[in-house]
């Protein structure tokens, strides 16, 4: 949690000028990027379906699904 960030935050809830609230809400958004340079896009559930006759069906760590993996069972 980045204290200064959240005070930032709250300054701007209470800043009637719109110039100024928008200052400050990209000083949060540039001060957030420097603490998180990466978001993670990939959410929930990855799926992959074959039939009962194929083996290897699986998707590794980065979510990719490796075909050479594949046999037929």
């Amino acid at each position: 949690m980045n204290q200064e960030v959240n005070d930032l935050i709250l300054q701007q809830a209470v800043t009637p000028d719109a110039a100024e609230r928008q200052a400050l809400i990209e000083e949060i958004q540039d001060k957030v990027a420097a603490d998180l340079p990466t978001i993670p896009y990939l959410q929930g559930a990855q799926v992959a379906v074959a039939g009962d006759d194929i083996d290897g069906v699986t998707l590794d760590a980065s979510f990719k699904f490796r075909y050479g993996t594949l046999t037929r069972g």
